[in-house]
């Protein structure tokens, strides 16, 4: 198995699967804000990721653990309710809008989407729920906690953070989840870990790290998609 230090990679099917579960937290009591990284493996068919979250109020930014400089990273920020694909590279960012917003928890019914198993446990130091779902690639075990007070996402990938999420990746976002630890099932009989925060270091972290940088040009995906020249009729 062979790991990468790019988060900018094609299309996978747990890629798709994991699309955008971004949270926020569900207590009525005054949420406690958390301010710090998160040291996250991430796990697709054929390969492993090392991942850090940066997150402060409501604010995320996701890099490569081992990317070199210039490498693409992501920002989630819903203080702004905006996502940003940024390419240093090009000195270029893509803008795009949060798809899915916290709701008051009051205004909340039972969840449809997903099953909350009795089960509880602790992931990196949080207490967590534990969550079911069912997809087309099988049975997702998730542990999520509420204790964050911000937002999270499990997306690492562009076609990630263009495709629409899943009526279950909603709900968990209405419900106030942040997912720590995703296992899959998939009926082979192994069970598959493909994200999990192993570590989590509480710090304080600078505004600057959360915005795009100065200079920036916004582009869009059509913009950097290669354009296929049109063929040429054959004479008769």
């Amino acid at each position: 198995m062979k790991t990468r230090s790019t988060i900018l990679g094609g299309t996978t099917v747990l890629g798709l699967m994991l699309i955008t579960a971004t949270v926020f937290a569900q207590d009525t009591s005054p949420r406690t804000s958390f301010e710090g990284i998160l040291h996250v493996r991430y796990q697709t068919v054929d390969e492993v990721q090392f991942l850090e979250m940066s997150v402060k109020r409501e604010r995320i930014r996701i890099d490569a653990a081992m990317a070199e400089p210039g490498g693409t990273f992501f920002i989630v920020d819903y203080q702004a309710k905006k996502r940003y694909v940024i390419l240093p590279y090009r000195e270029q960012y893509i803008e795009l809008p949060a798809t899915a917003l916290r709701e008051d928890p009051r205004q909340l019914k039972e969840p449809v989407n997903f099953t909350k198993a009795d089960a509880s446990d602790e992931v990196a130091g949080y207490p967590c729920d534990q969550l079911l779902v069912n997809t087309d690639a099988g049975e997702l075990t998730i542990w999520a906690t509420t204790k964050f007070g911000t937002s999270g996402t499990l997306s690492t990938s562009i076609a990630s953070m263009l495709a629409e999420p899943s009526p279950w990746e909603k709900e968990m976002i209405r419900f106030g989840y942040f997912p720590l630890k995703v296992v899959l099932d998939d009926g082979s009989g192994d069970l598959r870990t493909v994200f999990e925060a192993t570590s989590i270091d509480k710090k304080a972290l600078g505004e600057a790290r959360f915005m795009v940088p100065t200079g920036y040009e916004k582009t869009t995906v059509e913009a950097l998609t290669p354009k296929t020249a049109p063929q040429k009729k054959k004479g008769r």
